[in-house]
């Protein structure tokens, strides 16, 4: 009951600053005659902030080009920046005070599910598209009573991710394998329900924890006893640096597989640089992978020179994203949050430099995914897997 309860009042506050709004903010919204501005809404603080925090450096860079190019629609592009904490209520509070008070055409955001499903009642109210560079979760989009007129993302849904493992395992051989899943998450959740549907051997060994958990040694100890060919964590980076790290301490060598929440360099730090050795997970960008997008090292160039440091995974995501954004605002020819939405769900073998993107049915981008390989925390190899 204290739950439905608080859920209510999120939902009211939520729609609230847009209850009152003028009428035209119920058909989005439009340009200014100098400015096209679009709203941010990310995890710049908070436990998810380094996603958050990526995501940002690659739509600021994207941005300071196509400015310097001139913008868009005779008009500057601006950025109208929102940090949302790391919280799913902060994104949505966010999402409607930019559509209804910044008056924003589109938003970007948020890196999180959780967050992003947050902000469909607002973006579906306002009529104001949100483009999620990373979100995976597959209710965002594939749920039969999820509204996603309004909804896109600029990545694959987690359910290709988890089938892609399955498949690799099965590829290596790994005849008996363990699952050690954060259960508090949709995003482990739907990797683990999509892993299972493709992988062909055995489970010997399932176990869970809850995100924030520190100790894993009774997990640990039971896969250990079971000499598996493999174990797949379904985690984001802070459970998982901690769990390949107590693994391999406790002499647990097998390979260790994770999905994108994988793909940070704080895992490293967690884990220890030797002991995130023979691990694997599903990224979206890899400059080692072949073939290569023409666009990629350009891209690397342009941003090592702004960050001084090589971009992660979510940082191209968001550049790609941002790209499909500005595609759809110069081919709506008035910059309106009505003609930007018709746009994006019509994108078509958009070159990014993460490959070639196609907005599908779903509204969710088709793209090759690369499976990396590390060794002592160094990248040693990267696939392409259509």
């Amino acid at each position: 009951m204290k739950k439905l309860a608080k859920i209510l009042i999120v939902l009211s506050v939520v729609l609230l600053p847009l209850s009152g709004c003028q009428r035209h903010i119920y058909n989005g919204n439009a340009p200014t005659k100098d400015e096209i501005k679009i709203g941010v809404d990310m995890e710049l603080s908070g436990p998810l902030a380094i996603y958050g925090q990526e995501c940002l450096k690659g739509a600021e860079l994207a941005t300071e080009q196509i400015n310097k190019d001139g913008g868009l629609l005779g008009r500057k592009v601006k950025l109208v920046i929102k940090d949302n904490k790391s919280s799913a209520l902060e994104a949505a509070l966010t999402a409607a005070n930019l559509a209804s008070r910044a008056h924003v055409v589109a938003i970007f955001g948020a890196a999180t599910s959780g967050a992003v499903k947050a902000m469909v009642p607002s973006a579906t109210t306002a009529k104001v598209p949100v483009l999620t560079p990373t979100a995976t979760n597959d209710a965002i989009t594939h749920d039969p009573k999820a509204k996603i007129e309004y909804i896109f993302r600029g990545t694959f849904p987690d359910s290709y991710q988890g089938l892609i493992i399955g498949k690799y395992l099965n590829q290596i051989g790994a005849k008996r394998v363990a699952v050690l899943m954060d259960n508090s998450n949709d995003y482990c959740l739907e990797l683990d329900k999509s892993f299972q549907k493709t992988y062909k051997g055995e489970i010997v060994e399932r176990d869970n924890f809850i995100s924030g958990d520190k100790n894993f040694q009774a997990q640990l100890t039971k896969i250990k006893s079971q000499n598996v060919d493999a174990l797949f964590v379904p985690a984001y980076f802070n459970e998982a640096g901690l769990i390949i790290k107590q693994a391999r301490e406790m002499g647990i060598n097998c390979p260790i597989f994770g999905a994108d929440g994988f793909s940070s360099e704080t895992l490293g730090e967690i884990a220890g640089d030797k002991n995130v050795s023979n691990v694997y997970y599903t990224d979206t960008f890899n400059l080692d992978a072949k073939p290569q997008s023409p666009l990629a090292q350009p891209f690397v160039d342009a941003y090592k020179k702004k960050f001084g440091k090589e971009p992660s995974s979510f940082a191209s995501l968001s550049y790609d994203t941002m790209e499909m954004l500005f595609v759809a605002i110069k081919k709506s020819g008035d910059g309106t949050s009505a003609n930007i939405t018709k746009q994006l769900a019509l994108i078509k073998n958009l070159q990014g430099v993460s490959g070639d993107v196609t907005i599908n049915k779903f509204h969710d981008a088709e793209k090759p995914v690369v499976m990396v390989k590390k060794m002592d925390n160094k990248i040693v190899s990267a696939e392409f897997i259509k």
